[in-house]
């Protein structure tokens, strides 16, 4: 069962980035004709980047430990606050930390949307 991800902080929504890809089958033929279908019915996926602005150190050290405990390829679930049902997701991209004054810290990760079996 995977795990769940809850955040020290709201996510800031001035680091907030969403993006949606989709995953596409593409057959080539003569004279430049292709033709293109959904792979699969999970071909829709959502990608997001958000920011924990302000951690105090235990706080950055927990939410970086997490992901690391998870190494890139473990699904965890997620609620985002425009949601009110968590998301399968990872985490492969990497994090970014930024020292900011007085000894606190800003997280930066991107989450992939994931569709696991159960």
């Amino acid at each position: 069962m995977p795990s769940t991800l809850t955040l020290p902080v709201t996510p800031s929504q001035s680091g907030y980035t969403e993006e949606t890809s989709y995953r596409v089958q593409t057959a080539k033929f003569g004279d430049g004709y292709e033709q293109r279908v959904a792979d699969g019915i999970n071909f829709k996926i959502l990608n997001v980047t958000l920011t924990c602005a302000l951690l105090n150190a235990t706080e950055k050290n927990n939410l970086v430990g997490f992901f690391n405990a998870r190494g890139g390829y473990e699904s965890f679930y997620y609620t985002l606050s425009s949601e009110a049902s968590p998301r399968l997701w990872v985490c492969q991209d990497p994090i970014q930390v930024l020292a900011t004054e007085a000894n606190l810290w800003n997280v930066t990760f991107k989450l992939r949307e994931v569709f696991d079996l159960a």
